[in-house]
């Protein structure tokens, strides 16, 4: 029989073979799944695995071999020091966006509001009302299957500071906020198309494709956003690496906005456009 250490390298070598980015980071994942242990207390033990536990990885090596992401397999993403539940009805979070997150947490004043649009699982609006537990936050999206992903988030953790709503865009949305967070399809078709098959043929098209070179929705969006601000209010959208400068742009033509700034992703792309009233 293996014991654990042995099946650990068998699978990070496996994975290295089908080809994905981070194999030793995917193997870490698979075993706190099949274990439901930290790794790093498995590490630091040495025991035989049982041959149904053989049997569940290597189902999880076959579905990994077409393609689909290990997320969606496993049921769960990491992001922000949580676990986030994912299914193919949402996106799998980004690493960039808990710069927007991080953001958001130091920035929205006490007691203050924030509308999270486009929330799929909940990864902006969860994580936030986490960290913020004087923040009221509404988080909508347009997709019914992706708000049962965003609740079943919001009560993994018992929070009762989020509530989430169906909207397209500020269509049901009454009221003022402190913020906007606006995290919206951005990709334009021809991109998409160059996609990888993980993204492809598994991740939701209609989270991340947008007419008009992917700047439609936001466009639409930064049209009405004064109207849903605060006085001294603020909206940050997540983009493409290449458009925040005319998403700036577009922002002071609409002169509704008296600060306009751009923050950049850890590998210094102008992911991130702001504009405060």
């Amino acid at each position: 029989m293996k014991n654990n250490q042995q099946l650990f390298t068998e699978v990070t070598e496996k994975l290295t073979q089908i080809g994905v980015d981070s194999p030793e980071a995917e193997a870490r994942m698979i075993f706190e799944k099949i274990f439901m242990r930290d790794f790093r207390e498995l590490v630091l033990d040495r025991f035989f695995v049982e041959p149904q536990v053989l049997t569940k990885i290597e189902t999880i090596l076959s579905r990994r071999r077409n393609h689909e992401p290990i997320q969606y397999i496993l049921g769960v993403a990491p992001f922000y020091n949580y676990e986030l539940f994912v299914n193919n009805h949402v996106l799998i979070p980004r690493p960039e966006t808990e710069i927007l997150v991080e953001y958001l947490i130091k920035n929205i004043p006490q007691n203050g509001t924030l509308l999270d649009i486009g929330c799929g699982s909940g990864t902006i609006g969860v994580t936030v009302a986490y960290e913020r537990r004087d923040v009221q936050v509404t988080a909508i999206d347009v997709s019914l299957n992706a708000l049962q992903v965003a609740e079943k988030n919001r009560d993994r953790y018992n929070l009762t500071n989020v509530k989430f709503y169906q909207s397209d865009l500020f269509s049901n949305i009454k009221g003022k906020f402190d913020f906007i967070a606006a995290n919206l399809p951005y990709i334009p078709e021809f991109e998409y198309l160059e996609c990888a098959k993980e993204v492809l043929d598994y991740e939701p098209k209609l989270a991340l494709v947008a007419e008009n070179n992917g700047l439609e929705l936001i466009f639409k969006t930064a049209d009405d956003a004064a109207n849903f601000l605060t006085p001294n209010g603020e909206i940050i959208f997540e983009n493409g690496y290449n458009q925040a400068q005319e998403i700036a742009n577009y922002l002071r033509k609409l002169n509704k906005f008296r600060e306009i700034s751009i923050l950049n992703d850890y590998n210094n792309y102008q992911r991130f456009t702001l504009g405060k009233i």
